[in-house]
């Protein structure tokens, strides 16, 4: 009987160091489906006054148009951007996000193409219109956003608007034509608030 009870009782201690040592592992499984909290408010501009994308479209916004949580922005200054001929923005900045949850995986990206002049800005809007024509055979959606808004629909499934000398680009990711459509045009008129 005797050697019964110290059996069980090195099974209980055994049984009991192995969850302890199981525990650390719990806790970093639980902090990696934890939801990402967002961090400080981007600023609205970057060095050398270069508008922030991050700072126009905010990890709230993002959270309220996909609904559902999204991680830390990811912000990248971009040297190349495919624009028409003779098209020299001063600087190409682009802002996105995503969701937390992997099921189904949400994006949301807002592309800022800065011009030194309004002019410059509404050419370029106008050749990238006509380009959606040619190259999609898509007569793009008239949008009421801002300045001048399209939706470029078919295969590209983005809205292109204009704020002064501001070419600014939001991609919806994937989904409903219609359903990334409404996420846009709710993520344009955000940012729009803050320019």
């Amino acid at each position: 009987m005797r050697v019964l009870r110290v059996a069980s009782r090195r099974c209980a201690a055994v049984g009991l160091l192995a969850a302890l040592a199981l525990l650390p592992a719990c806790r970093k499984h639980a902090e990696i489906g934890a939801v990402a909290k967002p961090k400080a408010v981007a600023p609205r501009a970057l060095p050398g006054g270069k508008v922030n994308p991050c700072g126009l479209l905010l990890p709230a916004d993002a959270d309220a148009v996909l609904g559902t949580a999204v991680r830390q922005a990811d912000l990248q200054a971009r040297a190349h951007i495919a624009l028409p001929p003779g098209a020299s923005p001063s600087s190409v900045s682009e802002c996105s996000y995503s969701t937390v949850t992997v099921s189904p995986l949400r994006t949301l990206a807002l592309l800022v193409v800065d011009f030194p002049e309004d002019d410059q800005a509404a050419s370029a809007f106008r050749a990238l219109k006509d380009g959606v024509r040619a190259s999609a055979g898509v007569d793009p959606d008239d949008v009421s956003v801002a300045d001048a808004a399209y939706w470029a629909g078919g295969h590209d499934r983005k809205l292109v608007f204009r704020k002064g000398a501001k070419l600014l680009i939001v991609d919806a990711g994937q989904g409903l034509e219609k359903e990334q459509r409404e996420i846009a045009t709710a993520a344009a008129q955000r940012v729009l608030g803050r320019l």
